[in-house]
């Protein structure tokens, strides 16, 4: 294929993926006359949406300008608002997110490379910008091209520090717990005593740290990708690195659930890389462009069991920024051309809802100059793709079994599935108890089911179960549903059937009236060892007598014959727990002696 035909099908698939896959417009952040540019942006699990920018006056300095931001929140963006963290001139801003929902920020900022330090600021959502502090003061040469990372509670900074002048570097790092001091103490990550490493790129995951950079000598060399991972605090410069490419520029990285690391880079011939450490081991190395890639700075990021790459290309209507996504140890998908025709710098950051954040530097300001566009996108993988909601149910139950607790079974990948429920205790259940889906790109993607319970065998106490989602076809099969279940003491109701008959005991010395009350066991309760009858006089609440749960009835002598009573009796079980009362009155006798008159039950 000639080139002329390769370049205007790229275009035309450019341009069917841009209407086919894009699902929602550019919009311009920045909007100013200045020239915006090297943006940074970050989602927080509430949704908030964090971009950064450095903006330089017509005719500046690409390594000079003012940081600005814009902040996603409510429904909208809510515009373009100065940092006022410049004190000198500021670039490379990154940002990274804690578990709090917080933004970590780190940049450099100084007049030229002979006294540009990293500096280190906290952005709540809530309450702005806090206190900007100097990362560490290393000496008066260049401090740059800094990262950001957060694992737990400590916030790590990366960068590339020059110690000689010219062309000699190491890339260091330094941690500290967030709301504490930067310690007076850093980790030097690599050290070569006449070579230039520059340009890190890291994670730090369960304390681990991942580090890549480029090394060589001087501004001509062949730059070498090299790597490392260590613990933290490791004696960094005692650990060896590997070589993983003998010709690659601007990395970036990032690390999976798996413990996978992915790293992408660019070069002078022309193409946009991907290498990938799986389970221990260097994948050979990938080329996920899809047409001229020219020397960038690309950007990946991993979440939700989905890594997005972006960069940029060359395509007939100028330079198109690109994304390309997978799930860990799959395949690269097809690449996406985003809007935009002088894009570059592009960044991604996939939130915990399906989504990809992406923005990029574009022309489109005032006087052709650059401006800082977003765009939003399906972080949902090819692959099908399990998601639950909810992933946990509570449930508490008093007597009776409850309704049946619902929750939806989606596919949020674009391939359809099958699958089938499991429950690993006899007292839970869960229908349907199977299903099949067709994903995003059909019309089904998401189905009902129940989690039902039954209870009346369960004593009291807390249980747990487990509804197992398992298909097939899924990548992240099988997922579950943890069920909570608190089940309280069920209520004690009233004995059933309280009555009493007035009788006449006679002998051949004397006569009495007696109340025979009789009862019924009610058949709603459990453990039941025992009745109390008590005399309603009044306000007077008069004990009577205590019975084992095996009796059923009760004779009370003595009865004035021309008093009208009234009765309780109730039921308690084997934790002492007393009953509703079932209530009985009982008139006079207007009859003979020798008659008998019944009594009437009263129900509360």
């Amino acid at each position: 294929m000639n080139m002329s035909r390769k370049k205007t099908l790229i275009f035309v698939l450019s341009i069917l993926s841009l209407f086919a896959l894009n699902m929602y417009a550019d919009e311009n952040l920045s909007n100013s006359p200045a020239d915006s540019h090297k943006s940074s942006i970050a989602v927080n699990q509430n949704g908030i949406i964090l971009v950064v920018w450095t903006e330089t006056p017509r005719g500046g300095d690409e390594e000079s300008g003012v940081l600005f931001y814009n902040v996603f929140r409510d429904g909208q963006w809510q515009g373009t608002i100065n940092t006022n963290l410049t004190k000198f001139d500021i670039w490379s801003p990154q940002l990274a997110v804690d578990s709090q929902g917080n933004f970590h920020l780190s940049y450099a900022d100084g007049t030229s490379r002979l006294n540009r330090d990293i500096w280190h600021c906290l952005y709540n959502p809530d309450t702005g910008w806090g206190q900007k502090r100097k990362i560490y003061n290393l000496s008066p040469e260049n401090s740059a091209w800094n990262r950001t990372s957060v694992d737990g509670n400590k916030v790590y900074v990366c960068w590339f520090h020059e110690h000689v002048d010219p062309y000699v570097s190491d890339v260091v790092m330094h941690s500290k717990v967030i709301g504490q001091q930067w310690p007076t103490s850093y980790e030097r990550i690599s050290w070569e005593a006449y070579d230039e490493t520059i340009h890190p790129a890291f994670q730090v995951r369960n304390g681990r740290a991942y580090v890549t950079y480029m090394e060589g000598v001087g501004e001509s060399s062949p730059w070498r990708l090299q790597y490392k991972e260590a613990a933290a605090g490791s004696f960094w410069e005692g650990i060896p690195h590997e070589t993983l490419e003998g010709l690659a520029y601007y990395p970036d990285l990032d690390v999976d659930h798996l413990g996978d690391v992915h790293i992408v880079f660019s070069n002078r011939g022309g193409n946009f890389f991907s290498k990938t450490k799986e389970n221990g081991s260097w994948q050979t190395t990938e080329v996920i462009s899809s047409g001229f890639a020219p020397l960038q700075f690309g950007d990946i990021h991993y979440n939700n069991l989905v890594i997005m790459a972006v960069w940029v290309e060359e395509t007939d209507i100028g330079t198109n920024a690109f994304y390309a996504k997978k799930t860990p140890r799959k395949a690269w998908g097809t690449p996406v051309a985003l809007n935009g025709t002088g894009a570059f710098y592009p960044q991604v950051w996939i939130d915990n809802n399906g989504y990809a954040h992406i923005v990029y530097d574009d022309v489109g300001g005032v006087g052709g100059l650059r401006d800082v566009f977003y765009e939003k996108v399906s972080a949902a993988p090819q692959e099908p793709f399990l998601e639950l909601d909810p992933q946990e149910i509570s449930v508490t139950v008093e007597g009776f079994n409850p309704d049946p607790t619902p929750f939806t079974i989606k596919n949020v990948g674009s391939d359809p599935l099958t699958y089938y429920l499991e429950t690993d205790e006899d007292w839970l259940s869960a229908t349907p108890t199977s299903g099949s889906l067709s994903g995003t790109g059909g019309t089904k993607d998401e189905a009902e089911h129940y989690a039902e319970i039954n209870a009346l065998n369960l004593d009291q106490g807390s249980y747990t179960g487990i509804i197992t989602v398992t298909s097939p076809e899924a990548y992240n099969s099988p997922r579950q549903v943890l069920v909570n279940l608190e089940v309280l003491a069920p209520p004690i109701l009233a004995p059933s059937s309280f009555a009493g008959t007035i009788i006449n005991n006679k002998t051949l010395f004397f006569w009495e009236y007696v109340h025979h009350l009789t009862w019924q066991a009610n058949s709603n309760n459990r453990n039941i060892e025992k009745y109390r009858i008590y005399e309603i006089d009044g306000v007077n609440r008069i004990f009577l007598v205590e019975l084992a749960a095996s009796n059923l009835e009760y004779k009370r002598r003595h009865i004035n014959k021309s008093k009208a009573y009234s009765y309780e009796l109730v039921a308690v079980d084997n934790m002492n727990r007393v009953g509703e009362a079932a209530t009985l009155s009982m008139s006079a006798p207007t009859t003979k002696v020798n008659d008998v008159t019944t009594g009437r039950v009263i129900k509360k």
